[in-house]
């Protein structure tokens, strides 16, 4: 409904969750369960293997995604929002979308981990 949507404009950024949907063949239809993942990868970034849980992989053991998006402009009567920094393949399902709000969904000074480590190296 496009009421679902008043009030997302006042927002610059929204979190996307998505299904990562070419990865599907991976999922058994019977059980739900994704065999087509490792659970160790190495990242562009790093050089070493890490864990695919530390990394934002796609081939995961759940296929869903998140992306933080900045929002250009919303369209509810068309039920559209309109973003960039968009990371999706074109017709990517979309699960839900919630709003950043800085406050709460930003951490001063957070460890990045092996990332970290990565460019402290360099």
């Amino acid at each position: 409904p496009t009421q679902a949507l008043r009030d997302l404009d006042g927002f610059d950024y929204i979190w996307c969750i998505f299904y990562c949907h070419l990865n599907a063949m991976n999922v058994d239809p019977s059980s739900g369960a994704n065999s087509g993942w490792n659970a160790a990868v190495r990242p562009p970034r790093g050089g070493r293997k890490v864990g695919t849980l530390a990394t934002r992989a796609p081939h995961r053991p759940n296929p869903v995604g998140l992306s933080a998006l900045k929002v250009l402009r919303v369209d509810a009567a068309a039920r559209k929002v309109y973003v960039s920094g968009l990371d999706l393949l074109d017709g990517t399902p979309l699960l839900d979308i919630k709003p950043y709000i800085g406050q709460y969904d930003s951490f001063q000074n957070a460890s990045a981990g092996w990332l970290d480590e990565a460019n402290n190296s360099k």
